[in-house]
């Protein structure tokens, strides 16, 4: 499977929220993912897997002074073993850098 990986800005976090909400029990808020990415060094990916209408999985990541750090990553259960957090996680390594 082909998985396109973009970056998400603080306007999507409630696209954020509902992916987690889908994979978590005790799932972050849109207002939570906001104010995460609003911290130095912070960042997003929202990931669709070949061309889909709608995103498979995301990541929130932190890099700065030269470490990073996953706080977390999602993926549908209809989509994993896919490839999915393999390309979020090639993305962070290279959005960290």
């Amino acid at each position: 499977m082909n998985w396109r990986i973009a970056r998400a800005g603080a306007d999507q976090a409630g696209e954020l929220a509902r992916l987690h909400a889908l994979c978590f029990s005790a799932p972050w808020g849109q207002e939570e993912f906001a104010s995460l990415l609003q911290a130095p060094g912070a960042f997003a990916l929202l990931g669709w897997a070949d061309a889909g209408p709608q995103p498979g999985c995301m990541a929130l990541a932190w890099a700065q002074a030269g470490e990073a750090e996953i706080l977390t990553l999602a993926t549908l259960a209809s989509l994993r073993r896919m490839g999915a957090g393999r390309a979020l996680v090639q993305e962070i390594l290279v959005q960290a850098c």
